[in-house]
């Protein structure tokens, strides 16, 4: 794998913790992360993404594994999280003729409970508020960081 080719530079004592996880954070979940606004990220998907997350932090910071699941150094499934509510505000603003965003609000409930693993799982609102809200780009992007 792509974590275990780079065995020398996590085991080395030259570079510091933070510079191991400034590495993983650019290299590793960037990669773990492409396409993940297209997942169905269900209760199992999470479960495994916390799983490999925890054995990959552990093995860079020396912390134990449950640490690294309880509370991780980087939290891979918060930055995955983040990713789709940013695609979903892109989503949401796009032109109303785009047929990937009538085919988005066609299959969608309309209002709350979203069904679990959508991109819309997290949400509270209507469509129709979350609309208005993503048409304000700052405000989206400043809910979004502060996810948790």
């Amino acid at each position: 794998t792509k974590f275990s080719n780079l065995s020398r530079i996590w085991n080395s004592h030259k570079l510091s913790v933070n510079a191991k996880l400034n590495l993983y954070r650019s290299v590793m979940c960037a990669t773990i992360m492409h396409g993940s606004e297209a997942w169905d990220l269900s209760h199992s998907a999470k479960k495994r993404i916390r799983h490999v997350n925890s054995i990959y932090l552990h093995q860079i910071s020396k912390r134990s594994y449950r640490e690294e699941t309880v509370n991780p150094s980087v939290d891979l499934l918060l930055m995955i999280k983040r990713k789709r509510r940013t695609y979903l505000g892109h989503l949401l603003r796009m032109d109303i003729h785009r047929l990937v965003r009538r085919l988005f609000i066609a299959v969608n409930p309309q209002q709350p409970p979203y069904i679990q693993g959508t991109l819309l799982e997290n949400e509270d609102k209507q469509i129709q508020d979350l609309i208005i809200l993503a048409a304000d780009r700052n405000g989206w992007r400043k809910t979004t960081n502060l996810m948790h």
